[in-house]
């Protein structure tokens, strides 16, 4: 075969794999279908993720009690939610995609909400500890400036991020991810929520240090733990 033929050495291998293998198309024997979206965990959005932690640890400059409370809340119900689906896509794994699938997460939720609250235990008590020693650190320091309000967000700040990511708790960090992609499904979205929480942050530190400094609210708590 010569130049011109259409398997000559001049012609152009066919698009496809390297070395000229033809990929075969939809319908085509041969042809395997990408992997469903279900099959992977939901994604890292450690901005959005972030920024949300830098907002809800704002709140502990004028309300460190509600801070407590609501963080307690977002590390069970974060662990439940990856927890049900890590249990919904090993079903599916295993079993294929099936009419109830859904149903029987909704189904499993209290047993999946006793081991969010079990998985996040260890974090929260490691989270407590780093947020007790941050608070007794600074204040011993006697700085002028670091005063009530910026200590407690210090302290805050640091206890989220080491219950966060203490052991156990990777169900917490991917449930979060997935209530993130359901909750907002766009980029448009994930940046509305990044500006509104550090908006909200902005507006919640500055009212508490610089505008009208008061004395920080434990309630819904008796009052503050350890004798802070």
């Amino acid at each position: 075969m010569g130049p011109g033929h259409p398997g000559g050495y001049g012609a152009e291998p066919f698009p496809g794999r390297p070395g000229g293998d033809i990929q075969p198309y939809p319908g085509q024997p041969g042809f395997q279908e990408p992997p469903p979206a279900w099959a992977f965990p939901a994604r890292r959005r450690t901005l959005v993720v972030g920024a949300v932690g830098l907002g809800v640890s704002a709140v502990a400059t004028a309300f460190p009690g509600a801070f407590l409370v609501v963080v307690a809340a977002l590390l069970v119900l974060t662990a439940t939610t990856g927890w049900a689906g890590r249990s919904r896509r090993a079903s599916r794994l295993r079993r294929g995609v099936r009419q109830g699938d859904d149903a029987r997460m909704l189904a499993g939720l209290p047993w999946h909400l006793v081991r969010g609250v079990l998985s996040s235990l260890p974090g929260a008590l490691i989270g407590v500890t780093v947020g007790a020693a941050t608070w007794w650190i600074l204040t011993a320091l006697g700085d002028p400036r670091l005063v009530e309000p910026i200590v407690l967000w210090a302290a805050a700040l640091l206890a989220l991020l080491a219950a966060w990511f203490a052991p156990g708790g990777r169900a917490a960090r991917d449930g979060a991810r997935a209530m993130v992609e359901v909750l907002t499904p766009t980029r448009g979205f994930r940046a509305l929520l990044v500006v509104l929480v550090l908006l909200v942050a902005v507006v919640l530190v500055a009212q508490t240090v610089l505008v009208a400094p008061a004395p920080p609210s434990w309630s819904p708590l008796p009052g503050p733990p350890f004798g802070f």
